[in-house]
C-alpha cells in the first residue's frame, strides 16, 4: 500500500510542473512492475493509460505465503477502466499464457475495444521483439494520449 501512496505523491508532484501534461499520465510496468499495474490503475484515476509488458497475474509462487487479498491484482483488475496494452512472450514461464496472461486480460474492466493483448514467440524476454514493443507502445500512447508535439 506504501507503493500506491508513493505513486499518488509522485503524480501530485508531476501535476505541479509546467512541462508535463497532467491529463496525459500513463503507467508502464515491465515484469515485476506489471504485477502492480492493476492495483495502480484501479486506485489512481489520474493514470489515463496502461502498458503491461511481460506480465500477468502472479501464479508462480515467489514467496512462502501467497499475497494477501489487499495486494492481489486479481481483486483490482475488474476495476481497471483505462485503455491497456499487454505485450507478452507466448511461452513465458513466469507469466504463463493460459493461467496468468489471458486471465488478467479477461478480468480487466477496460471495455473490450480499449484493450489489446499481443503475444510474441518468446519467453520472459522481449529481446527478440524489442523494436516491436517500442513501436506498439508509442503507437498506443499516441492513440490514447495524443501525439507528442513541441
Amino acid at each position: 500500500m506504501q507503493w500506491v501512496s508513493e505513486l499518488c505523491q509522485s503524480i501530485n508532484y508531476v501535476e505541479t510542473r509546467d512541462d508535463v501534461a497532467e491529463d496525459k499520465i500513463g503507467y508502464q510496468g515491465i515484469s515485476n512492475g506489471s504485477i502492480w499495474a492493476p492495483i495502480f490503475l484501479a486506485l489512481e484515476p489520474r493514470l489515463k493509460v496502461g502498458l503491461v509488458h511481460l506480465g500477468g497475474l502472479l501464479v508462480v509462487p515467489i514467496h512462502d505465503t501467497p499475497f494477501p487479498p489487499e495486494i492481489d491484482a486479481l481483486h483490482y483488475a475488474p476495476h481497471v477502466t483505462q485503455p491497456v496494452l499487454m505485450m507478452n512472450g507466448r511461452n513465458d514461464a513466469i507469466f504463463p499464457y493460459e493461467n496468468a496472461q489471458a486471465p488478467l486480460f479477461r478480468l480487466l474492466g477496460t471495455p473490450a475495444q480499449n484493450k489489446e493483448h499481443k503475444t510474441y514467440p518468446s519467453g520472459h524476454s522481449s529481446s527478440e521483439w524489442q523494436n516491436e514493443l517500442i513501436k506498439e507502445s508509442l503507437k498506443w500512447l499516441d492513440e490514447w494520449l495524443g501525439a507528442v508535439s513541441k
